[in-house]
């Protein structure tokens, strides 16, 4: 996890494109982690506020970001936001419509 955080440390606030895309894949790894490892929390939570920060209506880390909010954090309202902010983008995806659902 170290590594993962030193790696993201450097190139955390570039405004490539490209970049939104690597940090919500990076968010992911550490979903997977994340039940059982708090620093893996810390760490996808870190990378999917990066990603939303360069690309705000980046689909996927927001319905993946929601998910964790939901499942690892308890964090409702802001889960909720999260998916509402995806289905405005793509009302018809299926995480998030899901995601919502599970939610509500």
């Amino acid at each position: 996890l170290d590594v993962c955080a030193e790696g993201c440390r450097k190139g955390m606030y570039d405004t490539n494109p490209e970049m939104p895309d690597a940090l919500a894949d990076l968010a992911e790894a550490m979903v997977k982690k994340a039940k059982t490892h708090q620093a893996a929390h810390e760490l996808a939570t870190l990378f999917f506020d990066s990603a939303l920060k360069i690309n705000p209506t980046h689909l996927r880390a927001l319905v993946s970001y929601g998910r964790l909010l939901y499942n690892v954090q308890s964090n409702f309202a802001k889960a909720h936001r999260c998916f509402e902010a995806a289905l405005s983008l793509d009302c018809n995806n299926i995480k998030a419509l899901e995601s919502l659902g599970d939610l509500l």
